[in-house]
Order: structure tokens, then sequence, then C-alpha cells
């Protein structure tokens, strides 16, 4: 068990440059997990959301299935800080407000309980291409989660592991072809929490890249694995997942 962690969680520890750029610092993510799941109502619920919403300015999200009974939706709020992210949720409240009989019975059968946390951008600790956008999140659907529970005295040391497990991995070249996304944890979110995503085009190519990274690091493991030791060593819970996004079911915001 250990040993598995220590490989997902440290597939995810990469390299990285500053994305500012594609990332704002001021950008926010409403992360919402889905549990006890009538899959066939929660796929028809958002298919008539995402028909509703198509070619207006509404928030976007995208829908992720971890398992016929948990799902999630992640909605990124660009820009505004939590000011956005209140103006993402009245833009919602006021559509449910609107909802005919078989939208609300629908809402109603979907799920029977949804947790919302808000995370904010951490673009230095991410990694993404130059030219990130939609497009690499659409072609690259498959998904490891890991929420790490910091403890608060340790949130620097903490910080500082991962930037050094990231110097390492770009020491050995293992910084190419990753879309990797990291957020700080805040409303609504056992603080304090980082929550890091890492995308690949399917879960075979997920685990081609694990078998990449882990070769790459055999020259600096020593080094790697104190770096390790120092991160994991500073947290109280690291929960790791996998999901698959469902791109029928997400909606792009026209904007």
């Amino acid at each position: 068990m250990k040993r598995s962690l220590s490989i997902a969680l440290g597939a995810l520890m990469l390299s990285y440059t500053p994305v500012s750029a594609q990332m704002s610092e001021d950008g926010m993510l409403i992360f919402e997990r889905y549990d006890g799941v009538s899959m066939p109502h929660f796929q028809e619920y958002f298919q008539l959301l995402k028909e509703k919403y198509e070619g207006t300015d509404a928030a976007g999200w995208g829908v992720y299935v971890a398992s016929p009974r948990e799902a999630y939706r992640l909605s990124a709020v660009p820009e505004g800080g939590m000011q956005g992210v209140l103006d993402v949720r009245r833009e919602r409240i006021q559509g449910a407000n609107e909802f005919t009989d078989r939208e609300r019975e629908l809402w109603g059968l979907s799920w029977a309980q949804r947790r919302q946390m808000v995370f904010s951008n951490a673009p230095d600790l991410s990694m993404v291409p130059d030219d990130f956008g939609y497009d690499h999140v659409y072609n690259n659907p498959y998904t490891q989660v890991v929420i790490a529970l910091v403890k608060p005295s340790e949130i620097e040391t903490f910080e500082n592991a991962v930037l050094r497990l990231q110097e390492l991995d770009n020491q050995v070249g293992n910084d190419r072809e990753t879309i990797f996304m990291a957020y700080r944890g805040d409303f609504g979110t056992p603080a304090p929490a980082f929550l890091f995503i890492n995308h690949a085009q399917s879960m075979s190519d997920m685990a081609s890249k694990f078998s990449r990274w882990e070769m790459a690091r055999m020259p600096i493991m020593t080094e790697w694995q104190e770096a390790w030791n120092s991160m994991t060593g500073a947290t109280r819970r690291i929960e790791v997942f996998t999901n698959q996004r469902v791109n029928e079911l997400s909606h792009r915001a026209n904007n």
C-alpha cells in the first residue's frame, strides 16, 4: 500500500515552470463530489443541463466519474477570486429556480449526497503546456486526483518538499508531456488542504507515464526519497483516486 501510494503521488510531483499566464493567481476551482449516484438519472440530468446552457456564457464544468456510485463536477472560475465563485453560485441558483418539474425530479433522483469545496489556483505548484487550454483537458480525460491534508504547522515544509521533488524530477526530464494542476484549499475544505490533478489520455497512457518517471528517477532516488519523506511527514492524510471525464456531460462556456 505504501509503495503504491508513493508511485501514485510521486507521479504528480513533477517539475514545473510558473504558469500564471495559463492559470491565473486569482482563479478558483469549485469541486463538487456526488455520492450515492443513480447513474441513469445523473446522466440524464447533466445532459439536460448541457443542452440548457449550450451556447451561453454560463460557467463551464467538467463531469468526472470515479465509479457507478461516485462522480464529480469541477468548475473552473478563471478570475475574480471568491467573488467569481459567488457569481457562479448565484447564476446556478437562478437557473435552478427556473427548473421545470421534470428537471426538479431529476435533480432529486440523481444522487444521495453532494459535497462542495472551493480551491484556489496554485500556479506556482502547477505545470501545463504554454498553449494550455480547454482542448488539453478535453483530449486528456483520464485523471489521477490527490487530496493532501497538511498539518497546520507544516505547510511551509510541505510546499518546500513538493518544490524539491519537482526540482529533482526536472533534472531527469520528468517534465515532458505533463498536464499537472495544483490548488490550495479554500472555502469548505478541511484546512489546510492541497489538491493535485494529473491528466492523461487514458489509463494505459497514465501507467506508461508512471513507468517512465519511475525509471528516470533511479539516479536521484536517494535524494528524491528524502524529499518524499519530508512531504508525507508533513501531512495528516492523503487521498488518491482516479476518474474519467465524461465530455458528453460537460459544458464549455461560450466565453
